[in-house]
């Protein structure tokens, strides 16, 4: 038998199976690099990887709005992809952005003066008429340089997503009016969170407009760090538009509500409510009457499963750290009657194992007290989680005794005690992908219209052509050399996949004339001459199947007849 000559092989991708290659797409969704490279493979490869290359799309530039209405123009198929929406405009100069202050790309002041927009234009969106994008499901929007004004350019923006289910949202208003009137424009959202609201104009609610939007749907509540009361977030809002299944109300830091509207809140959604997330607030700040636990006026919670609190803080104030365990402590004392109540969390931080020796070790705080009280509200409790947070240079042997303590302090609720957070990190692997050890490469088109979500992708698309991505220096990046850590110990586990084996498979496939490039062929491959068990997991499995394919693709197999004892042996 002749052998023909190795040439490249045109359009590849179709020979795969589908689902062989959303498979090898996915396991690199979150590889800018990577889905750019194996867009240009061919029509499904390009397919495929469309789904995570444009599925968020960043509204923080003018410059955004007006590409996406070219890509809408061009390729319509595109605004489809999108699921998350991203309109950020004070973090052009944050991580991820794609202008860098590194040596060979110094952005002079003149051009920082430059970049600075219009100040409607910091707040508000863009008047850009853009194509619809039906299954975008959640919208982050972040300003605060400037209060945000519902300007016709926002409301066509916001109208643009109409399957909208989720809201992240920080940023400032000039009066609680300009804030319902913007909560107002969602449509029926499950999910808000809210990072931080500020209202410039202080005053009374009741004087703004009724709120005319809708949220019967809200899922979930969740604020972070609020500077202003949201009383009328739940009076003018909540309250007007009652969300029949609420499910999960949390929130952090300062409490954001007074106890009159926090009661209030609850009592609205009592019968629904699953999960209960608090901070406790601190000795030296209780705004709004939060000195003692709030007087809940709701008989029961009778679907409440989770009560936590967020973050206990321990420090070598004595008093402060009393006064927080002791609120905690009253708090379960008081809450209404919850018979399904399965998981309680409490969450404590410490900057170092100094402070938290007042608290646990010389048990100023009668954790048996605590004990009981838990025991006799809830007793139905499967677990009883705490949470210890130190700062990353605290030493971890100290952690760990104080947990040791711990569990002595509270031995009685056995099993149902659990401290997750040295727990959490055992067992966990890092990968580790080396510089690439194969020169060679194809030089590869940019899609039309990609998105620029990322300093890396930026300069891919606007870059010398050596700086572009392909199949080979990709994967390679990802796999030749690739290294398993145990993050627990830190030793090696040992090496995946060198490039000497990567290229005796390959040689192994063009010899064997392999055309069937199933997972459990490439499997099969890797697995025939060499004892490598790290391989039992589908992701890896995956990569190498990748990393086998994509060698593949750059030859044609060296002889016209398949070798059927590959088959026989693999089946």
């Amino acid at each position: 038998m002749s052998a023909k000559p190795i040439t490249p092989q045109s359009g590849p991708g179709g020979e795969l199976p589908l689902e062989l290659i959303d498979k090898i797409v996915e396991s690199n969704r979150d590889e800018e690099d990577s889905l750019l490279a194996s867009s240009c493979v061919s029509k499904l490869w390009r397919v495929a990887s469309l789904r995570y290359l444009f599925s968020m799309a960043d509204f923080s530039y003018q410059e955004d709005f007006t590409r996406w209405r070219d890509i809408g123009s061009h390729l319509p198929q595109v605004p489809l992809f999108v699921k998350d929406v991203v309109f950020e405009p004070d973090g052009r100069f944050g991580p991820g952005r794609r202008f860098e202050f590194t040596e060979g790309n110094v952005i002079s002041w003149p051009n920082r003066a430059d970049l600075l927009e219009e100040p409607e234009s910091l707040s508000n969106p863009s008047d850009i008429k853009l194509p619809d994008m039906p299954r975008v499901h959640r919208l982050v929007w972040k300003t605060s340089s400037i209060p945000i004004s519902c300007t016709p350019g926002t409301r066509q923006f916001i109208s643009t997503f109409c399957s909208l289910k989720e809201v992240e949202f920080e940023g400032r208003f000039a009066t609680v009016s300009d804030a319902k009137e913007f909560l107002g424009l969602l449509p029926q959202i499950e999910v808000l969170n809210i990072e931080g609201i500020d209202i410039d104009e202080a005053g009374s609610s009741g004087r703004s407009p009724a709120f005319t939007g809708d949220m019967t749907k809200l899922r979930r509540l969740s604020i972070e760090e609020c500077e202003t009361s949201l009383d009328w977030l739940v009076d003018d809002i909540l309250a007007v538009s009652c969300p029949a299944n609420l499910q999960n109300i949390r929130y952090e830091n300062s409490p954001p509500f007074s106890q009159k509207a926090f009661t209030r809140l609850v009592a609205l959604s009592y019968e629904s409510l699953q999960e209960l997330s608090i901070e406790p607030p601190r000795y030296d700040d209780q705004p709004g009457g939060w000195t003692n636990p709030p007087h809940f006026t709701n008989p029961s919670f009778p679907s409440l499963t989770s009560l936590a609190f967020c973050m206990i803080k321990l420090g070598r104030m004595s008093t402060h750290i009393m006064f927080s365990m002791n609120w905690c402590l009253r708090m379960i004392k008081v809450l209404p009657p919850a018979p399904e109540m399965t998981s309680l969390t409490m969450n404590f931080y410490a900057k170092d194992s100094e402070d938290i020796d007042e608290t646990v070790v010389n048990q100023s705080f009668d954790w048996r007290k605590l004990s009981d009280l838990i025991s006799e509200r809830f007793p139905k409790l499967e677990r009883f989680i705490v949470t210890l947070t130190m700062d990353f240079q605290t030493d971890m042997k100290a952690k760990a005794s104080t947990e040791a303590i711990l569990h002595e302090r509270l031995h009685h609720f056995g099993k149902k005690l659990s401290p997750q957070e040295l727990a959490s990190q055992k067992n966990q692997y890092l990968w580790i992908p080396l510089a690439p050890m194969n020169p060679h490469c194809v030089k590869s088109p940019v899609p039309l219209g990609y998105q620029h979500r990322h300093p890396a992708a930026h300069r891919l698309a606007d870059g010398p052509d050596h700086a572009r991505p392909t199949l080979t220096n990709t994967i390679s990046n990802m796999l030749d050399g690739a290294y398993t850590f145990r993050k627990d110990t830190g030793d090696t586990c040992g090496r995946i996949l060198s490039n000497n084996i990567a290229q005796d498979v390959l040689h192994q496939g063009r010899r064997q004339g392999a055309k069937d490039y199933s997972l459990a062929t490439l499997r099969y491959v890797v697995f025939k001459d060499y004892d490598l068990a790290i391989f039992n997991t589908s992701r890896a499995t995956t990569l190498v199947a990748y990393v086998i394919v994509q060698r593949f693709f750059a030859y044609r197999s060296a002889g016209p007849e398949a070798d059927n004892d590959l088959q026989t042996q693999v089946s």
